[in-house]
């Protein structure tokens, strides 16, 4: 049995091993109760930076600021003990109550969205949650999704370990509320605008790559449902 506090929050759960001693199998359950996020991302970046292929970078990327807000966490896995990247299993995860437009991941969102007169500071996101598997080396996120009092963020996608890429697709629903029902006023308006949102997450966590799922042409085609090409700049 286990029972440890993780980041101001209860970390409770049961672990087995089972198996000779040259070929140990370790399976684990454990759920993550009220935890900060701060706190967790600050043991995540301390658990990342003791990896053999750390980079030894001189100056390297400031940490995200304070973000607030709680997480809550559950996880089941299995795997041989001593490979932590060759372990299988599946889990959610929830935040709330977060400044998540404060994430650096977020801040090339935020600068493509500043193209067509979106920033972060109005799509304003606070809460998060998501369903992944552990597939050995790698998450496979079926679903991941911002709320926030004014947007919502659904996306799906993959994070490779240890080198932390990203492989993700989004849409972007600016002015949404949270049941997904658009307001009378701002629905009318945006929703052929929201229909195509869609932006794609490459590179890594600390170097994240944002572009638009469409070029200008499919854009404009998208928003105005013609076959004609856009006026020229």
């Amino acid at each position: 049995d286990l029972r440890a506090g993780f980041g101001e929050g209860l970390a409770t759960g049961s672990a087995t091993l089972t198996g000779p001693a040259d070929a140990r199998q370790l399976d684990v359950t454990i759920v993550l109760s009220d935890a900060k996020l701060d706190g967790v991302l600050a043991r995540w970046r301390e658990f990342q930076a003791t990896r053999p292929d750390a980079q030894k970078d001189p100056e390297p990327v400031p940490a995200d600021k304070a973000l607030g807000g709680v997480v809550s966490l559950t996880l089941t896995a299995k795997g041989p003990a001593d490979d932590p990247l060759a372990f299988e299993g599946s889990g959610t995860a929830t935040i709330t109550g977060s400044d998540l437009a404060r994430i650096r991941l977020l801040g090339g969102l935020s600068g493509i969205l500043s193209e067509i007169g979106i920033g972060l500071g109005t799509v304003r996101l606070t809460d998060a949650e998501a369903r992944f598997d552990v597939e050995r080396d790698r998450l496979r996120f079926d679903s991941l999704r911002l709320n926030g009092p004014s947007a919502v963020v659904e996306s799906n996608g993959l994070y490779a370990l240890p080198a932390g890429t990203l492989d993700f697709t989004a849409k972007v629903r600016p002015f949404e509320q949270r049941t997904g029902i658009l307001s009378s006023t701002a629905g009318f308006v945006l929703s052929p605008l929201t229909s195509v949102l869609e932006v794609k997450l490459g590179g890594t966590l600390d170097e994240p790559d944002w572009i638009f799922s469409y070029g200008p042409t499919q854009l404009f085609r998208r928003i105005t449902g013609s076959r004609t090409k856009p006026p020229a700049p």
